[in-house]
């Protein structure tokens, strides 16, 4: 048996199976007869089908029973009644095909929808989707005008169609009749010849800085068109960093649906997943190169091909050539080649973009000597065959800020394409921070100058430092601190959690004897150990989580708070009604041991306020059971901590009515921690520059929350004298700042980044607005909520700059 299950195949998708018995009734194996019964389907199906009359008929009538599948009871009856008043029920196939569909259609997608709510998801989706599409096409838009690239671009890359061994067969596509269409090309031409691609997969591959990642910008932003002119059924290109997913731990559309809400926030990940999985999304996946081992990249190729929807992957080719000989090219997917530049290539552009008349005059002696194809011109012309190195060229010797001869490219005796290639590397650098506050950095209009002028020394050890910290080829501001030792990490963490542990231990347990130790050094101690080992723990394991983007108080907030407002009172009261009562018990039976049963109310009280929030389908909610898991981890450590406080005290019970007021309390000082806040708009792109500003107000407003939350709430239970009154607020204080911290990126951001590599020099004092002034000089590209470098062989070269090259040694 076993033999059996490891020998068996696993079985055919139900949509597959119930493609190839509708593709035998005679009527749906020509075109036309496929066209016209998904045309006969409700508005909800057809709106979503993309037939071809190249397609093969398995492939539309799969994407059609997909369809369907997903309108789960809806889409069964419009599949089956199609079926039925469509076609002559004496014609064999269809019974045959009704059968196929009553057999292979999941269970769990039988149940019936309401029109209404379905159209009504629908409308939804749809306003989601021109949402993002004038979100995309504007930070598209953006950063064209930051480079000021021409669109279409002025340098005339070509393409042509990939080798045999790096594509599929072109029936698999399937290709069809216009096949020499995509046979060789233009730039220019690339959204056109993407149209042809009937599976729109396409693999886009050239060697490195040859210009896939601006072909693939130029695709995105053609397909998007205008706002007025847009196709509202077209797919919205989205642009992904494929070298920060993990394929072997999250599925490709988890992945690619948590990357959409972190740079669209106002985009839930369920939302971004139901985008993607209606064809409502183009995925366009840059830097499969990035993955440094070949067995990571292969498992992610077969991961994509595993997902059948339309994407673009972008690829160096030598890489792409390595992984498919370990597994197979990207299934049903057209490949490209970026052709080299030629000599007349670079000879149209280089003199042309000069600064000056002397400018061009210098570029046409240094073509014109690499035209004669003299020996010392042959690393020259190699290193000149790619738009990165062209661009970088340009930048050094004919940028506004430009003080070096291009002459020395052919006075200069170079040695390999290595050593070209950094000398074009550090001349850039160099040019994007010039040594005189008179000179006009790239990206400024001539005449224009920065805000501020930063030291050319200091510039590279910054940015030496951040090309460190990169981590997936993305600059993720919350995870820079991750640039200070780990040792050191734990340390300051520590160091500030110890003393914040013992001002708690002093205010509340000063005045008691605590593990034989007479006050105040037992409460003080035991709070310093404590804070010392979370702090530590804190320091040593966490690396800086992603940080959340909410908006406080908008009215999707104020309306989050009315549900909160009846929940949270209810949580704290069903804690009492259920805890008190154990307590009362505990401290007859047990003695100040009795006080820790109260952590079963808390475990308790986290059932009727999830059912509430269930039963008023509150927005953002997630299943039953994972909000009362959820609601009873927090519910069982802050009754935990408030027993806690009242076994070392040795505090009598005291009065229900106490312990009511104090739930009450409690429950709407908690509505206010989490209550008036609500996802950023989706019209709204989450740039890094406004995701520390919105992460410094919730932190500041998180943490103040939870100080009076935890203050009052502790109050009841260390006494209203004014030893326990302080003791109260000094946990509050702890428990506010701590939490701000753990739960906040900004409080991670200003104790690390901020303050101790700051300290060091690692990074500036003013870092953000020198993030975006390195964003605007061209030395970062903007994606979303995190910057990238312009190319990976800067960030290489400035990774590997040593210390003796940060001060400046310019030819």
């Amino acid at each position: 048996m076993l033999a059996r299950l490891m020998t068996s195949t696993p079985p055919e998708p139900p949509a597959l199976v119930i493609a190839r018995a509708l593709a035998r009734i005679n009527a749906l194996a020509g075109y036309s007869g496929r066209y016209s019964f998904a045309g006969g389907m409700p508005e909800y199906i057809k709106s979503r089908m993309t037939f071809s009359p190249d397609h093969p008929p398995v492939l539309d009538l799969r994407r059609l029973a997909e369809v369907c599948i997903k309108h789960e009871g809806l889409g069964y009856q419009a599949l089956t009644r199609g079926l039925e008043t469509s076609f002559d029920a004496e014609d064999p196939a269809v019974p045959a095909a009704l059968s196929a569909i009553a057999d292979n259609w999941p269970p769990t997608r039988r149940r019936d929808i309401p029109r209404d709510r379905l159209l009504a998801v629908n409308r939804t989706l749809d306003d989601l989707a021109d949402k993002l599409a004038n979100v995309v096409r504007r930070e598209l838009k953006e950063e064209v005008r930051r480079w000021r690239v021409d669109y279409p671009p002025i340098l005339g890359v070509r393409w042509q169609a990939a080798d045999t061994g790096l594509v599929v067969p072109w029936e698999e596509i399937p290709v069809g009749r216009e096949e020499h269409a995509l046979r060789h090309g233009v730039f220019q031409d690339i959204a056109q010849m993407y149209q042809e691609i009937p599976s729109g997969r396409l693999v886009v591959l050239g060697k490195i800085g040859s210009g896939k990642t601006t072909l693939v910008n130029f695709l995105a932003l053609a397909m998007l068109g205008e706002e007025t002119t847009r196709d509202p059924a077209s797919p919205v290109p989205v642009i992904f960093n494929l070298a920060s997913w993990n394929a072997r731990k999250v599925g490709a559309y988890k992945w690619m649906a948590s990357v959409i809400n972190r740079d669209h926030p106002g985009i839930s990940i369920e939302d971004a997943g139901r985008l993607l999985a209606g064809n409502r999304i183009l995925p366009m996946l840059d830097g499969l190169d990035e993955y440094k081992k070949v067995p990571r990249r292969t498992y992610a190729l077969e991961a994509l091909s595993g997902v059948d929807i339309p994407l673009v992957v972008a690829c160096r080719r030598d890489e792409y050539r390595e992984t498919v000989e370990h597994s197979r090219p990207l299934r049903r997917a057209w490949a490209i080649v970026l052709e080299p530049l030629t000599l007349d290539d670079v000879r149209e552009f280089l003199p042309a973009k000069a600064h000056s008349e002397e400018g061009r005059a210098l570029w046409n002696q240094v073509l014109a000597r690499m035209t004669a194809a003299e020996s010392d011109t042959d690393v020259l012309r190699k290193v000149l065959d790619s738009p990165l190195m062209v661009s970088l060229a340009h930048v050094m010797y004919g940028s506004a800020a430009a003080h070096q001869n291009p002459r020395e490219l052919i006075d200069e005796s170079w040695l390999s394409t290595r050593e070209l290639e950094r000398h074009l590397c550090a001349g850039f650098v160099n040019t994007l921070y010039p040594k005189s506050v008179n000179d006009t950095p790239p990206g400024y209009e001539e005449g224009e100058r920065p805000a501020r002028h930063y030291d050319r020394s200091d510039a590279k050890r910054w940015l030496h430092f951040i090309a460190g910290q990169v981590q997936d080829g993305e600059i993720q501001w919350w995870r820079l601190g991750n640039g200070a030792p780990r040792a050191l990490r734990l340390l300051v963490f520590g160091l500030c959690a110890a003393l914040m542990g013992a001002a708690a231990g002093l205010a509340i347990a000063g005045r008691v004897t605590l593990l034989g130790i007479h006050p105040p050094l037992g409460g003080t101690g035991v709070g310093l150990v404590l804070g010392a080992v979370a702090g530590a723990a804190y320091g040593w394991i966490y690396e800086g989580e992603r940080p959340i983007q909410v908006q406080l108080f908008s009215p999707a907030a104020r309306r989050n708070l009315r549900y909160e407002l009846v929940k949270a009172p209810l949580y704290g009261l069903t804690a009492v009604c259920v805890g008190y009562p154990l307590v009362v018990l505990g401290l007859h039976s047990f003695g100040r041991v009795g006080w820790f049963l109260f952590t079963i109310g808390g475990l308790v009280a986290a059932v009727p306020p999830s059912l509430v929030q269930h039963w008023a389908k509150q927005p953002g909610r997630k299943g039953l059971g994972k909000e009362i898991q959820i609601a009873a981890s927090g519910g069982a450590l802050t009754c935990f901590v408030l027993a806690l406080i009242g076994a070392i005290l040795d505090r009598p019970a005291g009065s229900f009515w106490i312990w009511i007021a104090a739930a009450i309390v409690y429950g709407v000082l908690l509505a206010f921690v989490y209550g008036p806040q609500a996802p950023i708009d989706a019209n709204e792109l989450a740039t890094p520059i406004e995701m520390v500003e919105n992460s410094r107000r919730h932190f500041r407003y998180y943490t103040a929350a939870i100080f009076a939350t935890y203050a009052a709430s502790t109050t009841f239970v260390t006494g209203l004298t004014i030893i326990g009154v302080l003791g109260a607020f000094t946990y509050g204080a702890v428990a506010g700042i701590g939490s701000g911290v753990a739960n906040n990126a900004y409080g991670r951001w200003a104790l690390l980044t901020r303050g101790w590599l700051r300290l060091t020099g690692d990074l500036p004092g003013d870092l953000l607005p020198f993030l975006e002034e390195a964003h605007r000089r061209h030395m970062f590209r903007q994606s979303g909520a995190v910057y990238r470098f312009s190319h990976e062989a800067l960030e290489r070269y400035l990774r590997e700059l040593p210390p003796e090259e940060w001060v400046d040694a310019e030819r």
